[in-house]
């Protein structure tokens, strides 16, 4: 099964993981995309192609691995609270 990337978060933080994921894993990896957290707007820029959606409506594929790319560190730990039990 191929792997593939999830970043949950939209805005600066998460377009610096994803050049550190693409830098990290290369072609061992598939992107996904990246989910909005409670709706944000998003500053995703040139990669705003890539958005997929609000966090709150993706169901998880089994292949799915998630990285938190969420600066501020209040929303960053609630995000994790959010997803953990689904990752």
């Amino acid at each position: 099964m191929e792997r593939e990337v999830v970043i949950i978060g939209n805005s600066g933080a998460a377009r610096e993981c994803y050049g550190n994921v693409r830098d990290m894993l290369g072609d061992a990896f598939r992107f996904r995309g990246f989910l909005a957290f409670e709706g944000f707007p998003g500053r995703l820029k040139d990669l705003a192609n890539l958005e997929i959606g609000n966090d709150d409506a993706y169901t998880p594929g089994c292949g799915d691995y998630f990285v938190i790319g969420i600066g501020n560190p209040a929303l960053r730990a609630k995000a994790y609270a959010n997803w953990k039990p689904q990752i």
